[in-house]
């Protein structure tokens, strides 16, 4: 599938949940100074299912997982801890985004197909959205530079024993609102959202025709 293709380096970053932090060098040209960053406000560990609202059911899963699914198969959402919080290797918003950005100028059958892709602030919290090749992530960092979270949404069941499209993983921050720094590519009139109502929105009824949240 697309999802395979995204980015060698960007892609391995979500190995072990939070990511292994080896990727390729990129020019340094290419590396952006992160948005300025105060001491790290609340954050929601792996959401608690009480913070969801009404619509969704939970289900536990061996290994600190939780299903969560609403009256549409189609919107479940796998919870998980964040491996690397474990050992250290959560991955950097400047390694993070030096990948990116290499990656949106690569040609050729390694070039990625950008929708959208954003830099911003949420809360004391950095944020990095990436939106194509059939796969969205958001992923936030803590004061410090280090991913703390992520979401992640692709075409298939990839987590949670094939039964759900969406993840959320490790520290999702609490925001009003997300606010962009810089647009890196594509569409400028999309915004990221607010993650906890990201995910309450994925419980609310849709059509039965309605494509699944991304």
């Amino acid at each position: 599938m697309k999802f395979l293709r995204l980015l060698v380096a960007f892609v391995a970053l979500g190995t072990g949940a939070c990511g292994s932090g080896q990727m390729d060098a990129a020019p340094a040209s290419n590396a952006a100074a992160a948005p300025a960053a105060p001491v790290s406000s609340a954050a929601l560990v792996v959401v608690p299912t009480a913070e969801i609202g009404a619509g969704g059911k939970a289900q536990p899963l061996p290994g600190d997982r939780t299903l969560i699914c609403g009256d549409d198969a189609r919107d479940c959402v796998c919870m998980e801890p964040a491996a690397c919080e474990s050992d250290g290797s959560c991955p950097g918003l400047q390694p993070t985004l030096a990948a990116l950005r290499e990656a949106l100028v690569r040609k050729g059958d390694g070039a990625v197909n950008c929708e959208h892709a954003e830099l911003g602030r949420c809360g004391g919290y950095s944020y990095l959205d990436f939106n194509g090749d059939q796969r969205h992530e958001v992923r936030w960092f803590d004061a410090t530079g280090k991913q703390t979270g992520m979401r992640e949404w692709t075409d298939y069941t990839a987590w949670c024993d094939g039964r759900a499209r969406a993840r959320f993983v490790g520290s999702v921050p609490r925001c009003a609102a997300p606010a962009r720094s810089e647009l890196l590519c594509g569409d400028a009139a999309r915004n990221t959202v607010n993650p906890l109502d990201d995910l309450r929105n994925r419980f609310r009824a849709r059509p039965s025709t309605a494509q699944p949240a991304k």
